[in-house]
């Protein structure tokens, strides 16, 4: 190719997709803009995390206390290096965790607390659980400088979930109690999870967390403790999601963001202790398998944007108790990205890219102006009061779920490439609906929600429903449509029954008829609907059609009376609710 430079590139690459190449750029969830090429950026300064490697955290939520500990020993002999301990009253137990504080007896029975790195996941029960544990150590006098434990206490996040108003009375018990006990970890933790599943972009995410670990400094600065001190008090736990680019900027900019709140109090900053845990709301019931995908992306990016513990959801929690592989292959997932590909080799891997130091200054930079907002708004908890901050989550969240609605957020498995057979992995448990919360408080989202919706009602019918594919011209000409369309249907759990042949309208027609379908979709080219759709939705209108689509866009002056027409960016949840409308009122009639 010789030489190349910018323009070169610009100008081939605009040769190329017809186009200038700024319509390449696209846009983040909270408006930052990601360009297609960005310069290497000669300044960058690496950011450092607390240690070499992260540490594979698996998560331990099985109810029976036993049973707890023997998967906590698995994963250790697994290659676990840390574990998750969750409590039911946690507001991400999912439906499971330990309900009694007396069973870390039971759940730490021969495991060497002194070796690993813990972080409780207890909600509103953290006080007392912290208490049962200092106890625990203490009963077993073990070296209490080396027990890296994190208690996990997140008052805001716990009062944001329940709706409540947020109460920080009991900072000065759960510091106590980690005091009594000489751990080494942070007491508290301030939890992106609340803010994410709720809707929030990176950048407001980012902004939430800020807001709550000022409140906690300021907190503990007011009860005697010098910042200093306090700042050691606290660590930060992100969402990582499949988004892999702004994960991983995401995570970068949590570290300067943080440093920078520091600068501002006065203090020198240090490395902060920073978790991640994959996402809950990216995550599917439909064809769980794809989660894996999703959770590796999201460990990748989670991993070399410098967290210090990565816990990876096991792919069929939303299904239920995950069995043994299951948690298996979570914690694979980290191994192989650590001990084969090596991806902790290199500290800040992603420093001097052009990209990645362009996103992370942005999303520094905008969630710095949402942090603002909400200091100015009182702080964390008067944003909460107030409903200001609920309001911008709740934006955030139409934004996206009209993002997938429209399948511009398509979820592989689910509204991208779905499968009607993909088999369901084996749970220990059914996993209980989550009770909602009281008013005001934080919603728990899932993206695939509304459409695994669809895929229910659809099931409730008993076979697949079927969607007649009339197909107009060639294989070779109508297969892309049809490809498409039969996609596009299994999202709501309906077959599509496409012909193999180049069909006639009559014949078309017949074929109608004879597959008992309520509904038909129009696959072709524009020139074959402009020569023979009006005629052949007469035709199936005649043979008892109750819907008629057409995959595609509508053409300019083609008179085709469809009902509707099906393409990427077409709001796919509300025709495949009404086309699923159909379908079973058809059913109830027949």
């Amino acid at each position: 190719m010789g030489d190349a430079d910018e323009s070169v590139w610009r100008a081939r690459v605009g040769k190329t997709i017809g186009a200038a190449v700024e319509t390449l750029v696209t846009r983040s969830a909270d408006g930052i803009e990601i360009a297609p090429l960005y310069p290497r950026r000669q300044d960058a300064v690496a950011l450092w995390r607390k240690r070499p490697a992260w540490a594979v955290a698996q998560r331990i939520d099985h109810p029976d206390a036993e049973a707890a500990n023997a998967t906590a020993l698995a994963e250790l002999e697994g290659g676990a290096d840390a574990l998750t301990l969750v409590f039911a009253g946690s507001p991400f137990a999912r439906g499971f965790g330990l309900s009694r504080e007396s069973d870390l007896d039971e759940v730490f029975r021969d495991v060497e607390l002194d070796f690993i790195d813990v972080r409780l996941d207890a909600g509103a029960d953290t006080p007392a659980v912290a208490a049962a544990l200092a106890a625990l150590v203490t009963r077993r006098t073990l070296t209490s400088a080396a027990l890296q434990i994190d208690l996990g206490f997140d008052p805001v996040g716990v009062a944001a979930r329940a709706g409540t108003p947020v109460d920080l009375g009991q900072l000065p018990d759960v510091l106590a109690a980690a005091d009594s006990a000489g751990l080494a970890g942070c007491p508290l933790l301030v939890d992106g999870r609340a803010w994410h599943e709720a809707g929030a972009g990176e950048a407001l995410e980012l902004a939430a967390v800020l807001a709550t670990g000022v409140a906690y400094l300021h907190a503990l600065e007011s009860s005697g403790l010098a910042l200093d001190l306090a700042r050691k008090k606290v660590a930060v736990l992100l969402a990582a999601d499949a988004e892999a680019l702004l994960g991983l900027a995401k995570v970068r900019a949590m570290r300067r963001l943080w440093a920078r709140v520091e600068a501002a109090s006065g203090l020198t900053p240090r490395p902060l202790r920073l978790h991640a845990e994959t996402s809950w709301r990216m995550m599917t019931r439909r064809d769980p398998w794809t989660n894996v995908m999703r959770a590796t992306a999201a460990t990748f990016a989670a991993g070399l944007g410098g967290a210090d513990a990565v816990t990876v959801l096991p792919m069929p929690l939303p299904l239920g108790l995950p069995d043994e592989p299951a948690r298996r292959l979570a914690r694979n997932v980290q191994r192989v990205l650590l001990d084969e590909s090596n991806l902790a080799m290199v500290d800040d891997p992603a420093g001097g890219s052009g990209s990645f130091e362009a996103l992370t200054d942005a999303l520094c930079e905008t969630a710095w102006r949402l942090f603002q907002e909400i200091e100015a708004e009182g702080g964390i908890a008067a944003s909460l009061a107030a409903g200001a901050l609920q309001r911008r989550l709740a934006e955030a969240a139409a934004a996206r779920a009209s993002a997938v609605a429209t399948l511009a957020a398509g979820i592989v498995g689910t509204s991208r490439f779905p499968s009607l057979e993909a088999p369901t992995p084996g749970v220990v448990d059914v996993a209980p609906r989550e009770a909602a919360g009281g008013d005001g408080a934080l919603p728990c989202l899932r993206d695939a929600t509304p459409f695994e919706a669809l895929r229910d009602r659809a099931e409730a019918l008993g076979e697949p429903p079927v969607v007649f594919l009339a197909t107009l011209g060639t294989p070779a000409a109508f297969g892309p449509r049809a490809t498409w369309a039969r996609n596009f249907f299994a999202a709501a759990g309906l077959a599509a029954m496409p012909t193999t042949s180049e069909r006639d309208v009559i014949t078309l027609a017949a074929d109608f008829a004879a597959s008992r379908a309520a509904v038909a979709c129009l696959c072709g080219t524009n020139a074959a609907y402009a020569a023979d759709a009006a005629a052949l939705v007469t035709a199936l209108r005649e043979r008892g059609a109750h819907r008629i689509l057409a995959a595609g866009r509508p053409a300019d002056g083609a008179e085709t009376n469809v009902d509707a027409f099906v393409h990427d960016g077409c709001d796919a949840l509300d025709v495949l609710r009404t086309t699923l409308d159909v379908i079973e009122a058809a059913a109830s009639r027949a």
